[in-house]
């Protein structure tokens, strides 16, 4: 099994920093935008690690 590079790992991380700081202060931010931010970060992961 590959592993996540270091990188991978930070811009995952930093993605869902982006989003959680935009449900917990930005009014405008709905739950599409976050439902479709999360999904982008699933996609990435499965394609970085397809056996998980």
């Amino acid at each position: 099994m590959k592993t996540l590079e270091k990188e991978t790992i930070v811009e995952l991380k930093l993605r869902l920093l982006r989003v959680v700081n935009s449900l917990m202060y930005d009014d405008c931010y709905t739950k599409e935008h976050a439902v479709n931010a999360l999904k982008d970060v699933i996609r990435r992961l499965d394609k970085s690690e397809p056996d998980i």
